[in-house]
């Protein structure tokens, strides 16, 4: 099942505190992945319409709305818990 990517209006701001370009590749091959619908994923927490997937220290969180997926943050995990 492939799945429509699409981006938050802030995903741009979070993207570009990331310094780490080894951590910004990884982030994008996950993202390709979620788009071919072969990942499988947690909530963020029970009876929240939220994902989160880990890369190392950082934390990438989605929603589902329909045949689309939007991601909404990236991020250090300390930044993700606020």
């Amino acid at each position: 099942m492939n799945y429509e990517i699409r981006f938050h209006p802030k995903w741009e701001e979070y993207l570009c505190k990331i310094k780490d370009r080894e951590i910004e590749k990884r982030i994008f091959k996950l993202i390709l992945r979620h788009e071919r619908g072969d990942v499988s994923c947690r909530h963020i927490r029970f009876g929240k319409d939220y994902f989160v997937e880990e890369i190392g220290q950082y934390r990438l969180t989605f929603f589902k709305n329909g045949q689309s997926k939007v991601f909404c943050f990236v991020g250090k995990h300390k930044e993700y818990e606020r």
